[in-house]
């Protein structure tokens, strides 16, 4: 069996390799939700629950009926859905 021991001040390493990914994926998101306020503002959030899901899974992502109401919803409401990687 290895011994293995966490260095002192690992989470903030494991926080400092994974923050550009994160960002990048915040990126996606901003860009996909911009694109559908653009093309989908004031439109049913029946219609936009479809289109939604399909771009949400096309970056790799899942997401819950709840989300997805609430974010069809706000696009059709014409508000600005803003993603943030810290």
């Amino acid at each position: 069996m290895a011994d293995f021991k966490m260095s002192p001040g690992w989470e903030k390493g494991l926080e400092k390799a994974v923050r550009p990914a994160l960002k990048d994926v915040a990126s996606d998101c901003q860009k996909m939700f911009d694109s559908l306020l653009r093309r989908y503002k004031g439109r049913p959030v029946s219609e936009i629950k479809p289109v939604l899901r399909r771009e949400w899974s096309r970056i790799g992502g899942s997401i819950s009926e709840p989300e997805l109401t609430d974010y069809a919803t706000r696009i059709s409401e014409g508000t600005r859905i803003q993603m943030r990687g810290k």
